[in-house]
């Protein structure tokens, strides 16, 4: 293996690491959000809070394995 081929996994680990860090966060913060909820709006748009983020993690992930 090069040089290069390590730098490059290396790197890619990062941002995989980095993208499902940054998901847990806000996941976590979206079921706070949600058991801290009142009224069955306010689950509702915790949970579409959270499918958002989903959503966006996906994305990310399809881009990051595109390259």
């Amino acid at each position: 293996m090069q040089i290069r081929e390590i730098i490059m996994l290396a790197v890619y680990a990062v941002m995989f690491i980095g993208m499902v860090v940054s998901f847990v966060i806000a996941l976590v913060k979206y079921i706070k959000k949600y058991k801290a909820a009142k009224t069955i709006a306010e689950q509702e748009a915790a949970l579409n809070d959270m499918k958002e983020a989903a959503q966006g993690f996906i994305a990310d992930a399809e881009k990051l394995y595109e390259n």
